[in-house]
């Protein structure tokens, strides 16, 4: 296994809060190229529930459309998952000046969902867990069932560009679908952040919809190795055929980046808990020398002035 490979200590995989300020000009590339590794074969999550009639007027069964309707994708975030964390491809070459108005916007505004918009619109991608929310709908007048889902995409080494770091202060010990993306073959288990992966679930239950009904199912991709691109294909019955639909992040893939050492970032950012050894420091991070940092060192010895 190469350094880029290597998995980060569990103190170096959490994230820096981070708050959007308006007029901040980009400072970072895009985050996905092509990638040359292996196919995901297994990749879906189900959030526990009953299936829910849609609102009158949202959607009409079609005979000629698939025969599950996508109603919604949205990527979530969970601080006991992912802290305030974001890892970048490139290099965010912020100034003091520009660091100076994050922080103070980060304390007057104090709303996560600007830093969650800011980071992703900079290229910034979940650390280790991506948690992606699809709300489905069946798209037939007699019921279709759900009977697998699998990751269609690659995997390669991690990202290397910036971090941003600031890990959470508990843990989440929800029950949730989870897929082990470093795994060769990886199936639909049972996860939690407090407990890790579990036991099988398709193997056990498939969902069946009829129009109106819907279905929430969340996805929880977990890597700590490798930099993930990949879409969500459905293995649907519908009547005695079998329909296979594809799901993205609209156009594009969803992504997920496990962590590296601090040291091979070309540039780290360090705030909440990573912290305390900084009095006066700003509320949400500063820029540190990471081949001087260590925990329980006074920050003078490694923060960038």
């Amino acid at each position: 296994m190469d350094k880029k490979a290597r998995a980060r200590t569990t103190s170096e995989q959490r994230a820096l809060k981070l708050v959007r300020i308006a007029g901040m000009y980009a400072v970072a590339a895009a985050v996905v190229g092509a990638a040359t590794s292996a196919v995901l074969t297994s990749f879906f999550g189900l959030l526990s529930s009953s299936p829910q009639d849609a609102s009158a007027g949202t959607q009409t069964a079609r005979t000629g459309g698939p025969p599950v309707a996508v109603v919604s994708v949205s990527l979530q975030r969970n601080g006991a998952y992912q802290g305030e964390t974001f890892i970048f491809q490139n290099k965010l070459n912020l100034t003091n000046l520009q660091l100076a108005d994050l922080n103070r916007s980060n304390s007057e505004l104090g709303q996560s969902a600007f830093y969650d918009s800011w980071a992703r619109a900079h290229g910034g991608v979940d650390p280790g867990t991506v948690i992606i929310q699809l709300i489905l709908a069946g798209n037939r007048s007699y019921p279709v069932r759900i009977v697998n889902m699998n990751p269609v995409g690659t995997c390669t080494a991690p990202l290397d560009g910036t971090i941003l770091d600031s890990p959470p202060a508990g843990e989440d010990d929800s029950a949730l679908i989870g897929f082990n993306l470093d795994s060769p073959d990886p199936v639909a288990e049972t996860y939690s952040e407090a407990q890790g992966f579990g036991q099988s679930y398709f193997e056990a239950k498939t969902v069946t919809l009829q129009y109106p009904q819907q279905q929430v199912f969340e996805i929880v991709g977990v890597t700590a190795h490798h930099f993930c691109q990949f879409r969500i294909q459905l293995t649907v019955l519908e009547a005695h055929k079998t329909v296979r639909e594809t799901i993205g992040n609209g156009s594009r893939p969803f992504i997920v980046s496990g962590g590296l050492p601090l040291t091979d970032y070309k540039e780290v950012y360090i705030g909440g808990v990573m912290t305390v050894q900084c009095p006066g420091a700003p509320g949400g991070f500063i820029r540190i020398n990471a081949r001087r940092y260590k925990f329980g060192v006074p920050c003078s010895a490694y923060v960038y002035r």
